[in-house]
């Protein structure tokens, strides 16, 4: 993983984020492609082949789930296999391991039915608005105050400039 050479802005370097073996301090994108496409890579002969194939199956329903283009067809067949890959994980993984945030994966699944695709609601286009607010920011004490009143004052001056 190291020695892994991504297209430039696809995803970060993963080089410099290795600290004694382990992953961290990454942006949430970076995960998502580490965790929808890299891992799958890195899975295919390192573990016993219940385990592969169950953190194959995840990693696949999170590309399903977070793609741009919902298709109606694979609905039914997520539906019915989340469940029964999340029973999977319970009998391979220690019972610390399954808590809330892997059952949240399940209403992950029943949004798409709802809201539709995911990505049409996601949170990296508001960071990447924030990063952009922040930089406005001349008051640190209250930075996030600062910079909706940023954004709105920027949002109000070209109504000001039409009257």
């Amino acid at each position: 993983m190291v020695n892994l050479k991504v297209p430039i802005g696809y995803a970060l370097k993963f080089k410099k984020h290795i600290v004694k073996g382990r992953l961290g301090a990454m942006k949430s994108h970076d995960y998502h492609v580490l965790f929808q496409q890299i891992l799958l890579i890195f899975l295919r002969h390192k573990m016993f082949k219940e385990l592969r194939i169950t953190i194959i199956w995840i990693c696949r329903m999170f590309k399903v789930i977070c793609n741009k283009v919902y298709d109606l067809a694979s609905y039914p067949m997520l539906k019915s296999r989340t469940p029964t890959t999340l029973c999977h994980l319970e009998k391979v993984f220690p019972p610390s391991f399954v808590n809330l945030m892997t059952h949240l994966v399940i209403h992950l699944v029943h949004e798409l039915d709802i809201c539709g695709p995911i990505h049409a609601y996601w949170m990296y286009p508001i960071e990447h608005a924030m990063k952009n607010f922040k930089g406005y920011v001349r008051n640190f004490c209250h930075c996030f105050l600062t910079c909706i009143l940023e954004f709105l004052i920027i949002l109000m001056m070209p109504l000001k400039l039409e009257n």
